[in-house]
Order: C-alpha cells, then sequence, then structure tokens
C-alpha cells in the first residue's frame, strides 16, 4: 500500500467514525427548513415528549422503526407509554442509536424528518435538551422516577481482541477496532466502529490510539466495511476492557 492510499483510508475512517460519534444538540443536519424553535415546534406539531429509544429497526428506503418510551410529556403522549415512530435517517432526518434519550417535537402521525414543512421535526439530545425543558415548563405527565425498560437490540454479540486505530471523544464517544483475535460472532480483519448511547444508556470509552483492547459488543448494524457495534450500561453483556500497556 502506497503512503498515499494509506493516508487516504485513514481520512476516510476518521470521517465515518467522526459520523457516527457525531451527537448534534438538534439531530438533523438539514437546514431547508429554517428557524425551528421550542415555540416554533410545539405550536406546529401534536407530539411533544422527553425519551429513550428503546429499539431501532432498519425500515427500508432509508427509513428507521423506532421505539421510543416516554417518561416525560407535554402534549399528544402519556409519560410510561411507547410511541411507535418512522423515522427519516438520511442526512435530512434524524440518527438515534438504541438507549439514546432524546426530547422529541413530532407530528401525531406520519414520517418524522426535516424539511417536512409544517410537520418539520425537531429532535434534540445531549446537553441542550436542559434548555428546551426550561423553556417548555412543567410536563403533563412524568413516569415513576427510576422505573427502567430495557433496550432491545437482536444483534449478535461480538466478543473480539484487537488494536484501536482512531479514538473519538465528541458528543457520542466512539472509536475503531480492527479485530485481530475473534471468539464470536466476527472474524480476524474485521473493523468495528464501537459506539455507545447519549444519556443514561451511555458510558465513558477510555480508550486510546494504539490501544490493545477487548470488546464485547452488540450489532446495531449489518456487517460491511466498518460495522457498528455498541456497547452501554444498559446492555448489561457489553464492555471494552483495555490491556494495559507495557512499561519500557
Amino acid at each position: 500500500m502506497t503512503p498515499a492510499l494509506r493516508r487516504s483510508l485513514l481520512l476516510a475512517a476518521l470521517a465515518t467514525v467522526a459520523a457516527l460519534a457525531a451527537a448534534p444538540s438538534t439531530a438533523s443536519a438539514c437546514d431547508c427548513a429554517g428557524p425551528n424553535t421550542v415555540a416554533s415546534a410545539r405550536g406546529r406539531l401534536g407530539v411533544v415528549a422527553l425519551g429513550r429509544a428503546v429499539e431501532v429497526k432498519s425500515a427500508g428506503r432509508g427509513r428507521a422503526a423506532i421505539t421510543f418510551h416516554v417518561t416525560q410529556a407535554w402534549q399528544g403522549a402519556t409519560a410510561g407509554a411507547d410511541l411507535a415512530l418512522e423515522v427519516d435517517a438520511s442526512d435530512c432526518g434524524f440518527q438515534l442509536l438504541p438507549g439514546d434519550e432524546a426530547l422529541i417535537y413530532v407530528p401525531l402521525k406520519g414520517l418524522v424528518g426535516g424539511c417536512r414543512g409544517d410537520d418539520t421535526a425537531r429532535v434534540v439530545t445531549g446537553a441542550a435538551i436542559a434548555a428546551d425543558l426550561t423553556a417548555l415548563g412543567p410536563a403533563s405527565s412524568a413516569a415513576i422516577a427510576g422505573a427502567s425498560v430495557p433496550l432491545v437490540v437482536a444483534g449478535d454479540l461480538i466478543i473480539a481482541e484487537g488494536k484501536v486505530d482512531v479514538a473519538f471523544d465528541g458528543g457520542r464517544p466512539s472509536f475503531r477496532v480492527r479485530v485481530a483475535k475473534a471468539q464470536r460472532g466476527t472474524h480476524v480483519g474485521e473493523v468495528l466502529n464501537v459506539t455507545t448511547a447519549v444519556g443514561a444508556c451511555g458510558q465513558a470509552l477510555p480508550v486510546r490510539m494504539t490501544d490493545r483492547v477487548t470488546v464485547r459488543a452488540r450489532r446495531i448494524g449489518p456487517a460491511a466495511a466498518l460495522s457498528p457495534v455498541m456497547i452501554s450500561p444498559c446492555l448489561p453483556d457489553t464492555l471494552v476492557k483495555v490491556t494495559p500497556r507495557r512499561r519500557r
């Protein structure tokens, strides 16, 4: 492999991991709808609720079928209930992973997406949720504190060892590892993008470039050139363990 090709592949890998890791405060990357404020979204859209994506499945055509468990509701939903959402997961839509906490402003029915006129949704994650909660005021219903709903991640359990070659500690910590020793659900040479959720089901992924790690994770997408897998405290069979570096 030439140095130029190696550099090109590394830049592509960094871009892929950064895209997976990004957890923007307002999750859509589409700006065509203009300003989408709390007041505007609340006035236009039938459902305003805080909760967690407990299951995310492909619905085909660039869409995701998301089961969203409501913990607080302002309109159009009841705390403790689940909403079945069909979400545009393209660049002009919203990318949520299992376990992600989000404040959603969505239509009562139909596709959840950006650039949809009066039905343009607002989905807020991470630290920006706090400002929206202040603007919204008290919820009309709230679930019992401490109640938990398990995540549904049907993907295979991966157990592997390898070396970290890309690490990203952004809004969604992530890293990339090439499998050197496969124990379950993978094969030597597969490249895994290891990520976590945003919110209480997320966790720090304390790895650095060149660390040797053992990974137990669940697949959240098909095996591919860069295969996405998840580690989360809400998935009790998952973890990452760093092999201590030898002292020289």
